[in-house]
């Protein structure tokens, strides 16, 4: 399961809305093809401090 943390703008730190982790489970569990606005983000995944980080960048 997807378990979201923590979320980030830039270098301040948003609160994760209550539900977030379990509506990103469901929608990309069930739907298997890529919505269309997540084709606007480059993605990059990272691992630190035994985590892994995925970092979403709007394309220009």
């Amino acid at each position: 399961m997807i378990e979201v943390t923590e979320l980030r703008v830039g270098e301040y730190k948003v609160p994760v809305p209550l539900g977030l982790s379990e509506l990103l489970k469901d929608c990309w569990v069930k739907n298997r093809a890529i919505p269309k606005i997540v084709q606007e983000y480059q993605s990059i995944t990272i691992r630190r401090d035994g985590q892994l980080i995925t970092i979403l960048s709007k394309k220009r």
